[in-house]
């Protein structure tokens, strides 16, 4: 069995196929999105979308343990199962839990391609007042965190549905949680742009801030020394403009660095 993203020519007729078999049809996918198909000896089997984390969901917050500002920050790396389709013409034991597990080790990857960024956490509704069970779910290992309260979005507004659903997750790495919640995101220099004012340095007067440093006397004791004195406090400098306020939000900047950027940030 295969899990591919759909290539262009076949989106009309996986959104054909989701409008006509699922029982909440398909009017778009909100934000960034991303379609599957599965297949089986060249066969459509079963169908997946994927699209942009709700912005509000208590017991997915609660799990992660983000506080708003951050929430807002970091939501983009979370991915929505917003549609799920095992299509009606097929009838395979295991099928959906097999699915799911083939699409999730690919989730993250695909969305780096795509986006320019990975996906940490995968989140689905269950609808439980229609009777469904999140079954398959469960046999893929993702984990029941509650129940939403009974609301949904119509554009801007909110309103109640009185029908909860149950909120499923699935962190796509070992430390999803300590990366949603940390100072910042390790993996990429792009994310410390979006999250610290890295224009402030092309005005801040590096080459007194350089002099500055360089008059500092090192106090470290010379064995053990990996890196030169004025380079330490230059990146912790730049790291404490861009927001960081702690010593594991200065290490987590350093560390997203890239080294060319970092030569250009120097040089500049």
């Amino acid at each position: 069995m295969e899990v591919r993203p759909v290539r262009r020519d076949e989106v009309p007729l996986w959104v054909e196929s989701v409008r006509r078999y699922h029982y909440l049809g398909y009017r778009g996918i909100v934000g960034k999105s991303l379609r599957y198909v599965a297949t089986l000896d060249g066969r459509w089997v079963a169908l997946m979308g994927w699209g942009s984390a709700a912005l509000k969901c208590t017991a997915r917050d609660q799990f992660i343990g983000w506080d708003a500002e951050t929430k807002l920050k970091r939501l983009y790396l979370i991915a929505n199962n917003v549609r799920f389709l095992v299509l009606p013409s097929v009838s395979i034991e295991n099928l959906a839990g097999k699915v799911l597990s083939v699409n999730l080790s690919r989730l993250s990857g695909d969305f780096q391609q795509v986006y320019g960024h990975p996906v940490y956490l995968a989140e689905t509704f269950v609808d439980v007042s229609r009777g469904y069970r999140g079954t398959c779910y469960r046999a893929a290992n993702w984990r029941y965190v509650g129940l939403t309260q009974g609301w949904s979005r119509n554009h801007t507004r909110y309103y109640r549905n009185d029908q909860p659903k149950a909120v499923y997750l699935y962190p796509l790495c070992k430390k999803a949680k300590e990366i949603l919640t940390g100072d910042f995101i390790p993996y990429d220099f792009c994310c410390v742009e979006r999250e610290g004012n890295m224009k402030e340095l092309t005005s801040f007067p590096v080459e007194g801030l350089m002099d500055e440093i360089r008059r500092v006397r090192d106090p470290r004791k010379a064995r053990g020394v990996r890196h030169v004195l004025e380079v330490v406090l230059g990146i912790a400098v730049c790291a404490v403009l861009c927001g960081a306020r702690s010593y594991r939000a200065l290490g987590d900047w350093a560390a997203a660095l890239r080294r060319r950027r970092s030569e250009e940030v120097w040089q500049s």
